[in-house]
């Protein structure tokens, strides 16, 4: 009796026709670095949504991203990896991005090439289009301005396998090309303080993303909690962020401070509203106990 083929022998069949394997023993042996990441315990390489309601100051963080990458400032605090940039405001024109880059104080140097028109993520080739863009510009970061603009004539589809094909492929562009692809997405109505539950769509989007940063402000206030998540997060990231006149976002502290900031507030109008008062009076009209 012939003796039975080894288990690499076996698989080496299966590799003739197109499935290839990896043993445990290589997999150990092969040096796999961690991946660098293009702001410091913020923003990997891959595919991250950026997400918030609309006209809360997404889009002017997106752009306080791009001209700390491009650069080589710290964003946020966090020191950045410096690279060119490809940007698409797909939804403002070029008045308004001048305006906002010359309120940012943009030095007028940085590599950042914008992108107003002419893209669509559901056209044929279009990723092959970023993969070109992105070796040619040698780009470290790409963002995408916003997510429903950019999906022009798809009618919008919720399907989760179209979504997925759509998606799949920016994150293993982003891997490949050691590059972050940030797309700025909205949030649906009932959200819960939870970035990849929040975005407005299908579980299909998060599923498909490396991270989500959430961008949570209610109107009127200048204090926003700024929550990210995602697969190599050693931590996730809670800050409370304020927004400035000059059209940046700046860290306060951690995200408590939003509500710390809140009740503080309600309790002085409160105060005001009924003069010299008693604890329970104040906490009665407070609705706590």
């Amino acid at each position: 009796m012939s003796p039975e083929p080894s288990s690499r022998a076996r698989y080496a069949a299966w590799e003739t026709n197109g499935l290839s394997t990896v043993s445990y023993a290589e997999l150990f042996a092969e040096e796999m670095p961690d991946p660098e990441w293009v702001v410091d315990g913020f923003l990997p390489p891959g595919l991250t949504f950026l997400a918030g309601k609309p006209k809360i100051g997404k889009s002017w963080l997106a752009l306080q991203l791009a001209q700390a990458v491009a650069a080589g400032e710290k964003f946020l605090g966090r020191p950045t990896r410096q690279g060119a940039v490809l940007y698409f405001p797909l939804e403002d024109g070029q008045r308004r991005t001048r305006k906002r880059t010359q309120r940012q104080v943009w030095r007028g140097d940085e590599e950042v090439f914008f992108i107003f028109d002419g893209f669509c993520l559901t056209s044929e080739g279009a990723v092959d289009t970023l993969n070109g863009a992105i070796r040619a510009t040698g780009a470290r970061l790409v963002v995408i301005d916003s997510f429903s603009a950019a999906r022009q004539g798809d009618s919008h589809s919720e399907n989760e396998a179209e979504l997925a094909q759509l998606l799949y492929p920016l994150s293993q562009l982003g891997q490949t090309l050691d590059c972050a692809l940030v797309v700025v997405h909205h949030m649906g109505k009932l959200t819960r303080e939870d970035p990849g539950l929040d975005l407005r769509g299908t579980s299909a989007l998060f599923a498909a993303c490396d991270a989500v940063v959430g961008l949570y402000r209610k109107r009127g206030e200048e204090l926003a909690k700024l929550l990210a998540t995602g697969r190599d997060y050693e931590d996730d990231v809670s800050l409370a962020v304020r927004f400035l006149k000059a059209g940046l976002w700046t860290v306060a502290g951690e995200a408590d401070l939003v509500e710390t900031t809140r009740a503080e507030r309600d309790i002085l109008k409160i105060v005001k509203e009924l003069g010299e008062a008693e604890a329970e009076t104040i906490a009665e009209a407070l609705e706590v106990s």
